[in-house]
């Protein structure tokens, strides 16, 4: 009798066990995949570069922005009004002097297939242009050495002729120098802002002496 009493009492517990267990996942509302970082806006720009190299990026839908490299991670900055970003160039220029193709998507309804004989022979010396001749304006130089500072920053750039960075100006600490494949775009922060060589950007504060 005392045996069967035992017997009883473990088979009890063992089915009492059995139904308060649930498996972790049931109790927790089930297995969920682990979250993964968001993908960014601008993630197939490269910003891996030196910390003392600033390289701009053009935007990808937009010719008056472009994508600064700002500890590792890409900025929207706008270019100034009436101008455009040329990747070629690597700063923003006039229209005339950008080949920003950003957002442009040709249609196949906007391609016109031209007959070859509408096609006008224009071989004759008289009725070909002159290629070699180019524009006044684009004949000027983006910016002509008239003073100390402009020969100052011709210099600059002309210490890495071949890249586009950015660099303190060694004249006015409210003004930077962006070097472009040599030639130098002279360019100031805003009221009340000095430019901070170790970040390459206008922060607030007057200049320190």
């Amino acid at each position: 009798m005392m045996m069967t009493m035992k017997i009883f009492c473990v088979l009890a517990f063992v089915a009492t066990s059995a139904f308060a267990w649930k498996e972790p996942a049931q109790a927790n509302g089930g297995w969920k995949e682990p979250s993964r970082p968001a993908i960014g806006r601008y993630s197939s720009v490269d910003c891996s570069i030196p910390a003392n190299q600033v390289i701009l990026h053009p935007h990808p839908t937009s010719c008056t922005k472009y994508l600064q490299c700002n500890h590792g991670s890409p900025l929207e900055r706008p270019c100034a009004p009436g101008t455009e970003f040329s990747p070629s160039i690597g700063v923003c220029v006039h229209p005339w002097q950008s080949d920003c193709t950003a957002g442009q998507e040709v249609e196949e309804e906007d391609v016109v297939e031209v007959p070859e004989d509408s096609v006008e022979d224009v071989t004759e010396a008289d009725d070909v242009e002159d290629a070699t001749e180019l524009p006044e304006a684009l004949e000027a130089p983006l910016l002509k050495p008239i003073g100390g500072r402009e020969r100052r920053a011709f210099s600059l750039c002309a210490q890495n002729p071949s890249r586009v960075f950015i660099a303190a100006d060694p004249t006015d600490c409210a003004s930077y120098v962006i070097c472009a494949v040599g030639f130098p775009v002279l360019k100031s922060c805003a009221r009340g802002q000095h430019f901070e060589g170790a970040s390459l950007q206008c922060e607030a504060g007057a200049c320190q002496s």
